[in-house]
């Protein structure tokens, strides 16, 4: 996904999609990709890269005519102007590890077209790869699969005529009648919410639910469990962050208490603010007195 100031953003969108793209994978190799798939396999093996960066997707596949190869796939979020050479970089080493035909992707999950140079032409060296923006795909070709992890993708295509609200409603609606249990929907329309980000739609996904109500018997059930799931996961979080926060503290205290360190190098050792550190060294003091 993407690097810089968007890694965060794009770890949590990365997430996301990978939770869904094994179902959401064969679809997208017929009809996005244009390939008749006969099988394929996960190649687990790490590939040595200088920016110690693992490919998105990477399958050995077989089609139908049976020809086999290394299909190399990559979701990007925002526009990488250098993403070219990146995937020169995953080719070079993908053909030199599996001497095997490489095929190469990237699926463009951000709002509008990708700008990104699709190939690099030099004198020596002439290299291209394969752009797929996924706001061109018309969002029905996901909701006809029967697996709700695929419908989610539906969010990123194309709305076509249909307009964001009725089209919303649609992938609600579809995700509603496929999945029986009420904690699996509240996961599924998390992950549209998060996913809907990527396209800056300005209707959220639980006020779209409230416009189709008319589509749930039990759609305030649906939105207290998405809302209990929501405060569980920040929960598991706050208490990480607090547990952190208690580690620190112990270390720092210790440093205080055994070490003649100055304040600013017990911060830099524990990771904190300096003030942290001196405030914990005051406290200190003051339970000696």
């Amino acid at each position: 996904m993407d690097t810089g100031n968007s890694r965060s953003q794009g770890n949590k969108y990365d997430k996301i999609f990978r939770e869904n793209m094994e179902a959401a994978l064969p679809a997208i190799l017929k009809h996005l990709l244009g390939m008749e798939i006969a099988g394929y396999e996960t190649l687990t093996d790490e590939i040595q890269h200088t920016r110690e960066r693992k490919p998105d997707v990477l399958r050995r596949v077989t089609d139908n005519a049976g020809k086999t190869f290394v299909l190399h796939l990559e979701c990007q979020v925002k526009n990488e102007k250098d993403m070219a050479l990146r995937m020169a970089e995953y080719y070079i080493m993908l053909l030199r590890k599996y001497r095997l035909p490489v095929k190469q992707h990237v699926l463009f999950l951000g709002k509008g077209k990708a700008r990104m140079p699709l190939g690099i032409t030099e004198d020596e060296f002439h290299f291209r790869y394969n752009m797929v923006n996924m706001s061109e795909v018309d969002f029905r070709v996901f909701l006809r699969s029967p697996h709700p992890e695929e419908k989610v993708m539906a969010i990123l295509a194309n709305f076509g005529t249909d307009g964001t609200v009725q089209a919303l409603s649609h992938i609600i609606r579809d995700i509603h009648e496929s999945v029986p249990d009420d904690l699996a929907k509240a996961r599924y329309f998390r992950q549209l919410r998060v996913l809907a980000q990527l396209r800056n739609l300005n209707i959220k996904i639980t006020e779209i639910m409230g416009d189709v109500s008319s589509y749930f018997s039990d759609d305030k059930d649906i939105l207290y469990r998405l809302g209990q799931e929501r405060g569980r996961e920040q929960g598991m979080e706050q208490g990480m962050e607090t547990a952190r926060l208690a580690e620190k503290e112990l270390f720092v205290l210790n440093l205080l208490q055994h070490t003649d360190f100055s304040d600013d190098r017990i911060a830099t050792l524990a990771a904190v603010d300096t003030g942290f550190v001196r405030e914990k060294r005051k406290k200190s003091k003051a339970g000696r007195t």
